[in-house]
């Protein structure tokens, strides 16, 4: 898991990807009401669920890669080959991470943590621009935050 202090690669590029992805056609930012949000859960925990296979496929398959450069005999065409295909898994495991990444964003969401399954949604809540925020396991978009701050700063809708 992350220290917090460093980025991995596959965390550094969805961070570029996520604010290069939010933006809409017009350059404008696209806010939610809690109703709009609710009505993307489905399709997004479905996404997010498909996105957290492939996330954790990929760091299994980078495992087994370096294990087998540990131990494959050097210059063996089976260790290569052995390689190669681990590669070539990890690879498409990393195209479908991005993709899902990529059809997250396109509807206007912020993917924040993988894990968590969380997701930030701009809205407007007496003026202020603001992330309303949903987790995997919450049935609906209860909380919002203000932009600077993050999941343990949630406060509820109601």
């Amino acid at each position: 898991m992350d220290d917090g202090l460093t980025l991995s690669p596959i965390h550094f590029l969805i961070m570029i990807r996520t604010y290069s992805s939010i933006w809409c056609m017009d350059n404008q930012l696209r806010t939610f009401t809690a109703e709009e949000a609710n009505a993307l859960l489905p399709t997004l925990r479905q996404l997010i669920r498909v996105l957290q296979t492939a996330h954790q496929q990929a760091i299994d398959l980078e495992t087994q890669i370096d294990a087998e450069e540990l131990i494959s005999e050097k210059g063996s065409e089976k260790s290569a080959h052995a390689i190669n295909q681990l590669m070539e898994n990890h690879r498409q495991r990393v195209t479908e991470f991005y993709a899902i990444v990529e059809q997250i964003h396109s509807y206007g969401c912020i993917l924040k943590d993988i894990e968590m399954g969380l997701i930030d949604f701009y809205a407007v809540i007496n003026g202020n621009v603001v992330f309303l925020c949903w987790k995997m396991g919450e049935e609906k978009v209860n909380h919002w935050h203000e932009v600077g701050q993050g999941y343990t700063a949630r406060q509820s809708l109601a």
